[in-house]
C-alpha cells in the first residue's frame, strides 16, 4: 500500500481571518436587522444589542481557547471529534454542512430579489438560473484553483462592505450632529418579557456564523496566535457595525419598526438620491461577499469529514491507494 501525502497551503494570515469572520456574520441581514429588532423591543434594542454583545462575548471567548489548540481542518467538528468522538462530530459535520449549504441556497436566491429592485427581467425564470449559475460557478472556479484566491475575493467583499457601512454610518452620525431636525423621538414598544426573548434570539442569529469561518484553520498561518485576535477583533467590529446602524435607523426613521428597507429608509432622510441607491446596492455587495465567504469554508467540512487523518498531523491529507 502507498501512502500518498498533501500538505495543505497555508494562506490565510491574521487579518484575512478577521475579513472571513466578519464576512460571514455581516450578510445582507444588518439591512433587515434594524426594523425587527426595533418592532420587538423599541428603543431597548439598543440595551437588547448590548446584551446580546455579553452573551456571544462569551460564546466567542470559548471558540478562541478552543480554536487555538488546533491546527487543522474542520473547525467545530474537529472539535467535537476530538472531545467527543466520532459519531457525534460526525453528527456536528453533517448539521454544520447542510445548514451551510441551505444557508448559500437563500442567500443566492435573496440575491436576485435585491437584484430585481434594480433590473427587473432578472425575476424571469431562465435569466435568473442563468445569473444564480454564474454567481457560484465564478466563486466555485476561483476557489477551485486555491485558497489564495478565494481569499482575496473574500476580503475584497469584506472590504467594500465594511467601507459601504462605515459611509452610511459617518455621513449619518454627522448629519445627525449638525442638523438637529433630522432626529426623531423613537416610539415606545410595550415589549414584554417574550419580546425581549425573540429579540435576543433575533440578534443571537445575527452573530451566527462566526464559527463556521473556523472550518478553514487548516489553512490559517498561525491558529494558536491569529485565531484568538482575529475572533475578538471581528466581533468587536461586528457589533459596533450592528449598533451604529442600529441607532441611525431608530433615530432617523418615525416608524422603524414597519420599515421594509431600514437602512435605505434612513439614508433617505441624510443622502442625496445617489448615495441612496448606492446604500441600497450594499445589499448586493454584502449578500454576494456573504456567498464568496461561505464557498471559501463549506467545503472544507467535507474535507476534514473524509480525507483528513483519524489521529496524526492536522494539516497533512493521507490517501492510500491500493
Amino acid at each position: 500500500m502507498t501512502k500518498l501525502v498533501e500538505r495543505l497551503s497555508r494562506d490565510i494570515r491574521r487579518w484575512d481571518l478577521v475579513a472571513l469572520l466578519i464576512n460571514v456574520t455581516v450578510g445582507a441581514g444588518i439591512f433587515r436587522l434594524p426594523a425587527e429588532a426595533f418592532a420587538a423591543a423599541g428603543p431597548y434594542s439598543l440595551l437588547a444589542l448590548a446584551l446580546c454583545a455579553v452573551i456571544i462575548g462569551m460564546i466567542v471567548l470559548c471558540f478562541a481557547e478552543v480554536a487555538s489548540r488546533f491546527a487543522g481542518t474542520g473547525g467545530p467538528y474537529l472539535y467535537a471529534r476530538a472531545a467527543f468522538g466520532r459519531l457525534v462530530a460526525i453528527q456536528n459535520g453533517w448539521l454544520l454542512w447542510l445548514a451551510r449549504v441551505a444557508a448559500v441556497a437563500g442567500v443566492a436566491n435573496l440575491f436576485i430579489t435585491y437584484l430585481g429592485e434594480f433590473f427587473p427581467i432578472v425575476k424571469t425564470p431562465l435569466p435568473r438560473v442563468g445569473i444564480l449559475a454564474a454567481l457560484i460557478g465564478f466563486l466555485a472556479a476561483v476557489n477551485y484553483r486555491g485558497v489564495a484566491g478565494g481569499n482575496r475575493v473574500s476580503n475584497f467583499f469584506t472590504i467594500a462592505k465594511v467601507s459601504l457601512l462605515s459611509f452610511f454610518i459617518v455621513t449619518g452620525f454627522f448629519r445627525l450632529l449638525l442638523h438637529s431636525d433630522l432626529r426623531v423621538t423613537p416610539q415606545s414598544v410595550n415589549a414584554t418579557a417574550s419580546d425581549w426573548f425573540g429579540a435576543l434570539l433575533l440578534m443571537v442569529y445575527a452573530y451566527g456564523g462566526f464559527e463556521s469561518a473556523l472550518i478553514a484553520s487548516g489553512e490559517a498561518r498561525d491558529t494558536r496566535q491569529d485565531i484568538p485576535v482575529a475572533l475578538l477583533v471581528a466581533i468587536g467590529i461586528t457589533t459596533f457595525l450592528y449598533v451604529a446602524v442600529q441607532i441611525l435607523v431608530i433615530y432617523t426613521i418615525q416608524s422603524a419598526g414597519t420599515s421594509e428597507t431600514p437602512v435605505v429608509d434612513s439614508a433617505r432622510r441624510f443622502l442625496a438620491p445617489l448615495g441612496v441607491q448606492i446604500i441600497a446596492a450594499g445589499t448586493l455587495v454584502s449578500a454576494y461577499g456573504y456567498l464568496s465567504a461561505n464557498m471559501l469554508h463549506t467545503p472544507r467540512i467535507l474535507f476534514a469529514t473524509f480525507l483528513s487523518p483519524a489521529k496524526g498531523c492536522p494539516e497533512i491529507r493521507y490517501v492510500c491507494i491500493e
